[in-house]
């Protein structure tokens, strides 16, 4: 999904004005979204919150069956 399509959906589920800049931001950790654009983020992704929002979790060593 592009950062363009995931901004839209993300303004759609959240009703906060979202743009693909926020996106890249949120993705280059210049900016933390609001807690409801994180779980939003986190159903859209298919993935837990906490692998987007806990930074001391070392993703490459779960197994996938480990985090879903």
């Amino acid at each position: 999904m592009s950062q363009k399509e995931m901004a839209e959906r993300l303004s759609e589920r959240t009703g906060f004005k979202i743009t693909h800049k926020h996106i890249s931001n949120y993705e280059r950790d210049r900016v933390e979204p609001f807690l409801e654009t994180t779980l939003a983020y986190a159903r859209l992704a298919n993935v837990e919150m906490n692998e987007i929002a806990d930074d001391e979790l070392d993703l490459e060593s779960l197994k996938p069956c480990d985090y879903h």
